[in-house]
């Protein structure tokens, strides 16, 4: 029975079958992180806290948290937070880098005149001076609601994810949803420290 036909092919005429092409990677957004324990050039850790108060939130701040409004932050607008109740938004530019990573930061003051302030960066890693600042919050209010406290290096997959948070309710809150790292404080009444 003839119904197939093999013959034997040449290898020198058979078409060369190329790979095809590889698809050019899309780049995914890259987190710089600092080192968790950050050393100097002689192997000891570096001390952000020298010459801070251990036991107020404001030493971290070349600006003073407690009364934001002797900076003459500049008004913005206004958002309704109640129904028939609005909260005042100001705007303060920061002559320098706050925690190593925030550039300004937004006023919301209220009708009892207690105002939140959300700082806001250009960033999404989580400077050595920020890893401090967590370590110092856990160590005042214990862990978050989540069971977090300082920075671990297992928080770096949430950076990279936008998915890094930590809250301490009612008072503080760091994140990056956004893929910017985030803080803000909650009901801060003038010259009363938090």
């Amino acid at each position: 029975m003839g119904i197939f036909n093999f013959t034997k092919q040449n290898v020198e005429s058979t078409p060369e079958v190329k790979a095809p092409e590889a698809r050019p990677e899309t780049p995914q957004p890259v987190v710089n992180v600092a080192p968790v324990k950050p050393e100097n050039k002689k192997n000891k850790p570096v001390d952000y806290s020298a010459g801070r108060n251990n036991d107020d939130i404001s030493s971290f701040f070349s600006v003073d948290i407690n009364n934001i409004f002797k900076y003459a932050p500049e008004p913005t607008g206004s958002h309704e937070y109640s129904k028939g109740h609005l909260a005042q938004v100001y705007l303060l530019k920061l002559s320098q880098l706050e925690l190593g990573t925030f550039s300004k930061v937004y006023v919301i003051q209220y009708e009892d005149m207690h105002y939140d302030l959300a700082f806001r960066s250009t960033i999404s890693g989580v400077k050595p001076e920020l890893q401090e600042f967590m370590a110092f919050c856990a160590s005042k209010y214990g862990p978050d609601f989540m069971s977090k406290g300082e920075f671990k290096e297992a928080d770096i997959s949430d950076l990279n994810l936008g998915a890094f948070s930590r809250l301490w309710m009612n008072k503080i809150r760091i994140d990056n949803i956004y893929m910017h790292i985030n803080l803000t404080f909650y009901d801060i009444k003038p010259d009363r420290n938090l």
